[in-house]
C-alpha cells in the first residue's frame, strides 16, 4: 500500500504523463536512455526533471544455467535548477510499485521525441537548400 506521499507523486506523474501527451510538457533526450524535461519560472529558479531507463545485468549463481538477464528498472528525480538540490529521487529498483507508470512515462517520452526528431528530418528532406 502507498503512503500518502506516495499516493501524490502517483497522481503528479499521472498529470506529467497528461501533459507528455497533450504537449505541454516536452521531453529532450540527453542519450538513448534519458530524457530531460527543463522549467523555469523565475531568472534562476526551475526544475530539471529526468527520466532515464537502466538495464542492471545480473549474472546467474554458479549452479544456474549460464545465462545473463538484464531486468529494467527507471530513475525518475527532480531537480532544484536554483540550489542544484534533489527534490525528487525515484528508482523503481526500491519502489516496484512505479514500474509501470514509470515505464509508461519513459515510454510516451521517447515516443514524443522520436515523433518531433521525424518531423524535423522531414522538414530537412523538403526545404530546399542555401548555397
Amino acid at each position: 500500500m502507498k503512503t500518502p506521499e506516495e499516493q501524490k507523486l502517483y497522481s503528479t506523474l499521472e498529470e506529467i504523463i497528461d501533459r507528455t501527451i497533450y504537449g505541454k510538457v516536452v521531453w529532450s533526450r540527453m542519450n538513448t536512455t534519458t530524457f530531460v524535461w527543463e522549467k523555469r519560472w523565475g531568472l534562476l529558479e526551475g526544475a530539471e526533471v529526468t527520466i532515464q531507463k537502466v538495464s542492471k545485468r545480473e549474472h546467474p549463481r554458479h549452479d544456474e544455467k549460464f545465462e545473463i538477464r538484464a531486468p529494467e528498472h527507471y530513475i525518475f528525480q527532480v531537480i532544484d535548477k536554483k540550489s542544484t538540490a534533489q527534490m525528487v529521487a525515484l528508482s523503481t529498483e526500491d519502489n516496484p510499485d512505479f514500474l509501470d507508470i514509470l515505464s509508461n512515462l519513459f515510454e510516451i517520452a521517447s515516443t514524443n521525441i522520436t515523433r518531433e526528431g521525424l518531423s524535423f528530418l522531414r522538414k530537412a528532406l523538403d526545404e530546399p537548400s542555401i548555397e
